[in-house]
């Protein structure tokens, strides 16, 4: 038997890339995935550059793609 592949939503999860600033010294970029106005993921650590943060949560995006 085949696989069925259901659209959950038209509605695509959102992505916010921002930058955490507990402290001078800890800030870092991190990113949440927000979906029908709640947080449904986030990163696990902080990155210490943009572009990384990004990287890591376009990973992420490929794969709810797939689902959403």
């Amino acid at each position: 038997m085949g696989t069925i592949k259901v659209k959950l939503s038209s509605i695509q999860p959102q992505f916010k890339i921002y930058e955490s600033n507990n402290s001078v010294a800890s800030q870092k970029w991190r990113w949440n995935v927000i979906y029908f106005g709640k947080i449904i993921g986030a990163s696990s650590e902080g990155y210490s550059n943009k572009a990384d943060c990004i990287k890591n949560a376009e990973k992420l995006k490929e794969i709810l793609n797939k689902v959403f």
